[in-house]
């Protein structure tokens, strides 16, 4: 088929690109005859006039919007061969149009957002001004793939074309305000123009713009929405009105509010709109702003020390008025280049005419306006980045986005790592991404360390990192332009006294952990929520994950995934680059925290602080203070959550320098550690508390949670979790009483559970969400999970593995017959209190079997094993060699209604080994019977 296209303006040329990609033939032809069109074999082109016998000749013909009403647009459409009839498939296609001043582009995608949450298979386009790829494009797009719904971004200058074009089943006016006033000449032409669109339509208006309000007796059927959809991640009121807009359409619809809410708190905005970006401190808005109204919507918002214009083309003489709200607003500096054309030269006298006795400079293109803008960020709060030009304006904004992400990051040096730990690995990673050439050594050899670390140095050779092993060599500390030495590598070594040595002699920057942590917050930019303390990290984690996991993509790392998170955000970050997740959640060992020194969490938990670990640290205060400093990685915003009950907690309390929310049963602990006894002070208003718990035994448990007004991270103002309005005001909820049912059983999880709530509450969940996500969560892999139910008897797994943490799992654990607690060597690399253990699990067990294996060293050691049936003195105690004689031992003894629970360290670090054994265990039980 042949198509003609007549008029090459945008549209057009995007018609005849459109038709081609399409395999058509095409003659395109314009009365102009400087048009710049590129050439294609399969385009006939007369420019300077128009071939009317080709036009006849053509199959179908494109006629620019902009000759719709002239005399020539009627002696083509009068033949009745416009494409739009031609192809028609679209026609029957519901078809939502969205038109108006401002807003349009990003009101159609926030509507195609939540159709597509709802299900629905959605196809977006038309308005090739507002960065789609033009009417033809969509009108072909259709006639070639299925769609449930199309949405249409129609131009103001195109109301009369796409009336005829698309059959509209909704449209949708977001605002008439002062642009194209050299097409309609006065508002009131617009006005009439869009009567004649909306005639005989369902109309969504908004009901805010004194225009439209006397527009509403055209349409068949009008809805008005309002001043605006509130929980929303963009810039500006004027995007809560777009907001209000989408919610309208998808409530008409009758689109479930769950995916309306979900879509709009999610949605990310529309590339080259309205942004704000932070660098050095400073606020960046960039974005289209190429008319007077959607220019003093945003500076209204802020207070702006610079203002940077892009310029429109000579003859859009309308929208030099932005320069007169700029000039009202009077930034110190205003700066002009050339959006469209290069007309600096009338912009800037234009300024002079309004009167701006303010610093007004003249840029050539968007480098220098970045270099300026970088320039200004130092000594300026706000800045402003608009007006005309789409393409340079997204070219300044993908600029600085990536500026704003690199703030801190080292590029294109000589840097050496010293130390191939759990530190020096994910730094020699990220620093090799980020274009350095990097060295890695460690005094170990390759066979001294663990596998993990072992299979990770390979592929960081395969990533061209060079890898010393088994020595420090000196003359690469002399090489080096950056060194970066891992916390474990001892002050006095013999290789930091060089490094010391060779800063006094050459220009060498030594980093650690805390410059690691900055590049790595500078580049993923998301908020994260960090869970540290003794026992429930894992559990809570993943409990915090799920809550968010239905409104966010969300980065996770805990024990139950095996990830180190230092290690896991570079490999996300060199597998995704910035990415494009919204939350991360993680859990944060004792080894962990001080290797994410640097980054920026909004929010904090602090299970509890028992002693654990202890032959790591000189005394258990360091334990604790090695916990504690997750409070010093918190957002200037932040909250951190701590358990209320924990004595530990009680005693830090008046030091806490942050918002802190404390949850708990206000049942105060006391703590015993070596011989001295931590009690609770009686100091911590509790703002969470669970009341009423109901415990179930294995089947959960049910309780009412007690809240007082809670702290959020939200910005009343600007209403995102990371404000950047510049305006920060903290957000409060309303104290709340709810009762909960909980899956997963013990008191042990009500904490968890009141914690990860807190975490809810603070990002400003609403409560029925809340509660639903609590009461379906179904418990993590290796915490109090169900293994078997053999001849009637229950078989559980859990991580328990410290008195602390086996005294929580099993206190208030009702059950029908015996319980048999199956322990595996409670030691791992690190030295516990295997007597205390054995106490604690004979004052709730009926049975203690002790393995003598340590399951991740896999070494036997059966005074281990004595020890803990010591500890158990006074009832029933069986020695083993390995898990597995452990179950099949209790099978023996066990009767129907009695359970099994295995514990211990084995099933936090060789999860998959234990659990094998236990099935071995059973094996070998039934194999006997």
């Amino acid at each position: 088929m042949k198509v003609a296209v007549v008029g090459l303006g945008t549209e057009g040329k995007n018609a005849v690109k459109s038709l081609i990609n399409y395999g058509y033939k095409v003659y395109a032809s314009d009365m102009q005859k400087n048009v710049e069109l590129k050439h294609n074999s399969a385009m006939d082109l007369d420019l300077g006039y128009h071939d009317f016998d080709k036009i006849n000749s053509a199959d179908a013909v494109v006629l620019s919007p902009s000759l719709w009403s002239s005399k020539i647009g009627e002696k083509i459409r009068s033949h009745k061969k416009s494409l739009s009839d031609i192809l028609a498939d679209h026609k029957s296609i519901f078809t939502i149009g969205v038109t108006g001043t401002n807003g349009k582009t990003t009101t159609c995608f926030m509507i195609k957002e939540i159709l597509e949450k709802a299900g629905f298979n959605v196809l977006i386009g038309g308005n090739a001004g507002g960065g789609f790829g033009g009417y033809t494009k969509l009108i072909l797009e259709t006639s070639k793939q299925k769609c449930d719904i199309l949405i249409v971004e129609v131009c103001d200058m195109t109301l009369d074309f796409c009336s005829y074009a698309f059959d509209f089943d909704l449209i949708v006016v977001t605002n008439i305000g002062h642009d194209h006033m050299d097409f309609h000449n006065s508002l009131e032409n617009y006005r009439n123009s869009l009567g004649r669109f909306l005639k005989g339509k369902t109309a969504i208006l908004n009901g805010q713009d004194e225009f439209l309000s006397g527009i509403k007796d055209y349409p068949n059927e009008t809805f008005f929405f309002g001043n605006g959809y509130r929980d929303l991640k963009l810039f500006g009121e004027f995007n809560l009105q777009n907001a209000a807009a989408a919610e309208k359409v998808a409530q008409f619809l009758e689109i479930p509010q769950g995916d309306i809410d979900d879509a709009l708190s999610g949605f990310k905005g529309v590339n080259g709109r309205s942004e704000t970006l932070n660098l050095s401190g400073c606020n960046f808005v960039v974005g289209k702003t190429d008319n007077v109204d959607a220019t003093a919507a945003v500076l209204n918002e802020l207070k702006f020390d610079v203002a940077i214009i892009g310029t429109p083309r000579k003859n859009e003489t309308c929208r030099y008025e932005i320069l007169k709200e700029v000039v009202k607003v009077n930034p110190e500096t205003i700066v002009l280049f050339p959006g469209l054309d290069n007309t600096t030269d009338i912009a800037f006298e234009k300024l002079k005419n309004e009167g701006y006795n303010g610093t007004v400079k003249i840029m050539k293109d968007t480098a220098d306006v970045v270099d300026f803008a970088v320039e200004c960020s130092d000594k300026c709060k706000n800045i402003f980045i608009g007006g005309n030009g789409q393409t340079k304006l997204i070219e300044i904004q993908e600029t600085l986005r990536r500026l704003t992400k690199d703030d801190t990051v080292i590029r294109g040096k000589k840097v050496l790592i010293i130390g191939a730990g759990n530190a020096g690995r994910p730094a020699a990673h990220l620093l090799n991404y980020l274009g350095n050439e990097v060295i890695i050594s460690d005094i170990k050899e390759f066979e001294q360390l663990p596998k993990k670390a072992r299979r990770r140095i390979e592929e960081l050779k395969e990533k061209g990192i060079a890898v010393e092993l088994g020595s420090h060599v000196n003359e690469h500390a002399m090489w080096a332009d950056v060194v970066f030495v891992s916390p474990n590598v001892p002050k006095n070594s013999e290789i930091r006294q060089f490094i010391n040595e060779c800063e006094e002699n050459y220009e060498i920057m030594e980093i650690g952990t805390r410059d690691i942590g900055k590049m790595i917050n500078s580049i993923i930019k998301i908020p994260m929520i960090g869970i540290a303390g003794t026992d429930g990290k894992t559990t809570t984690t993943n409990m915090t994950n799920y809550t968010l996991s239905d409104r966010y993509e969300t980065l996770l790392f805990s024990s139950l995934q095996n990830s180190l998170v230092i290690e896991g955000l570079v490999d996300f970050i060199v597998e995704n680059g910035t990415g494009n997740k919204d939350f991360a959640v993680f859990e944060l060992p004792h080894g962990t925290i001080r290797m994410l020194d640097g980054l920026e969490i909004c929010a904090g938990v602090l299970t509890n602080l028992t002693p654990d670990h202890m032959d790591e640290f000189n005394t258990y205060e360091e334990y604790v203070e090695r916990n504690v400093a997750i409070k010093d990685l918190l957002h200037k915003n932040g909250i951190l959550i701590a358990n209320g009950d924990d004595p530990i907690i009680s005693i830090l309390a008046p030091k806490f320098d942050k918002e802190v929310i404390y949850y708990g049963f206000n049942e105060p602990r006391t703590v015993v550690c070596e011989g001295r006894t931590y009690p609770h002070k009686n100091n911590i208003d509790f703002d969470i508390l669970a009341e009423d718990v109901e415990l179930k035994g294995l089947y959960g448990s049910e309780f009412t949670i007690k809240t007082g007004v809670i702290p959020t991270v939200v910005c009343k103002n600007c209403g995102k979790v990371y404000c950047n309005c510049g305006n920060f005001e903290r957000k409060y909820r309303d104290p709340c009483t709810m009762r909960i049912m909980l899956k997963s059983p013990g008191a042990c999880n009500i904490e968890n559970a009141m914690a990860a709530f807190a975490v809810d509450m603070i990002l400003n969940f609403d409560l029925d969400y809340i509660k639903d996500k609590m009461e379906s969560f179904s418990g993590v892999a290796g915490r109090f999970e169900k293994i078997d139910l053999i001849n009637g008897i229950n078989i559980f797994m859990d991580a328990a593995h410290n008195p602390e943490a086996a005294e929580r799992l099993l206190d208030g654990l009702t059950l029908e017959g015996k319980l048999i607690i199956s322990v595996d060597n409670p030691d791992t690399l690190t030295v516990r209190d295997k007597f205390k253990m054995g106490t604690v699990l004979g004052k709730y067990a009926d049975v203690v079997i002790a393995s003598a294996k340590n399951e991740t060293t896999e070494v036997v050691d059966l005074e281990a094993a004595e020890t803990v049936v010591d500890g158990a003195d006074g009832i029933e105690t069986y020695q083993t060699i390995n898990i597995a004689d452990s179950i099949s031992k209790a099978l023996e003894i066990a009767k129907e209604g009695d359970t099994i629970i295995h514990i211990g360290p084995g099933v936090v670090n060789a999860y998959d080994n234990v659990k094998s054994e236990i099935y071995k265990g059973i094996k070998e039980y039934k194999d006997k019977t």
